[in-house]
């Protein structure tokens, strides 16, 4: 592990922010134009450095930055020595608006950045903001938590089965499970997005098309809490099998929805770098747990963590910690 993933996914995290910015001159201009537009606060910075250094600590804080120059985004093989992005302990969510079919799409990270292509439809910016503000208060409330309870408060869980129904209970267990694991901030953000997913997905039947359409429209959450009164899912629950052996921790995680084509899902991610969401399967199975496999129609999930490879643990050292967004000269 090395000291930057630690810093931004471990418990040296002290905030968190989004910053957009654009690809080229036009769509930074055009970045620029709609927060104005749009009636989004934010403050414009020069630099990833400057955001860094004006990121509060405060868990239901997220601030919008906008760059005053255009970004270019490069490959982790690629990147120059020096100080990361994230090395200062800031969790740092990208909103990057580009050309249709840009190449900086598949150089990025997924779970750190979000596409948006150019020209942007009215509102799009406003409601992605929205939902990735949400998302990363989340997350960061989760590591928060973590951080502040590093010993499970009614002693180690062995085995157990809960059930949950919606987000918020969703949120209190994953927090509550992460802390029997080696990597509690790692593997608590992992079981955080398999349980939205059966909640969301699974029980809720919102699909991964209805999903990206309800975060561009802000509806998100709306939607979620209507289909929670709804007769045919209001009665649908999670459930949730925790095992642990000398040799590993097993999560097996089983809603009641009609499952999906889990092995079409699992061939073609990413399975689209400008959508606002489909991010959760990718970070379970390459940040928190060893082994992530769906069984049957889809609709139940094991999620495994090798307790003698921990020196091994998944982190987020290969898609967070060497992530940097560099800004570009004027003239370029």
């Amino acid at each position: 592990m090395g000291k930057d993933a630690g810093d931004v996914m471990g418990h040296a995290c002290r905030g968190a922010a989004i910053v957009v910015g654009g690809e080229g001159k036009a769509q930074s201009n055009m970045v620029l134009r709609k927060l104005r537009e749009e009636g989004i606060a934010f403050s414009l910075v020069d630099s990833i450095d400057d955001v860094a250094a004006q990121v509060g600590p405060l868990p239901d804080d997220v601030p919008v930055f906008c760059l005053s120059r255009p970004l270019r985004i490069l490959r982790p093989a690629a990147l120059p020595t020096g100080p990361s992005v994230i090395s200062r302990g800031v969790d740092f969510q990208i909103v990057f608006i580009a050309k249709p079919g840009s190449r900086a799409q598949a150089a990025a990270p997924l779970h750190n950045i979000s596409f948006l292509a150019s020209p942007l439809k009215r509102g799009e910016l406003r409601a992605t903001i929205q939902s990735t503000q949400r998302l990363m208060k989340d997350r960061q409330a989760l590591r928060t938590y973590i951080h502040d309870h590093p010993i499970p408060a009614a002693g180690r869980l062995v085995s157990g089965v809960f059930q949950i129904r919606d987000l918020q209970q969703a949120r209190n267990l994953a927090t509550m499970l992460a802390q029997n694991y080696p990597r509690p901030d790692l593997v608590g953000v992992g079981i955080w997005e398999l349980l939205c997913n059966a909640v969301e997905h699974g029980n809720l039947e919102i699909d991964y098309a209805a999903k990206q359409d309800l975060i561009k429209r802000g509806q998100l959450v709306s939607e979620i809490e209507l289909r929670l009164r709804r007769p045919e899912f209001a009665l649908r629950l999670v459930t949730i099998a925790f095992n642990r052996v000398a040799s590993g921790i097993d999560l097996r995680i089983t809603d009641e929805g009609k499952g999906f084509d889990h092995k079409y899902y699992q061939a073609h991610q990413p399975i689209d770098e400008t959508a606002p969401n489909g991010r959760g399967m990718a970070i379970a199975s390459r940040c928190a747990f060893h082994h992530v496999e769906y069984l049957g129609c889809g609709n139940e999930v094991v999620a495994s963590y090798d307790l003698t490879r921990v020196d091994e643990a998944p982190d987020m050292t290969e898609e967070a910690a060497v992530f940097r967004v560099l800004p570009r000269r004027a003239s370029s």
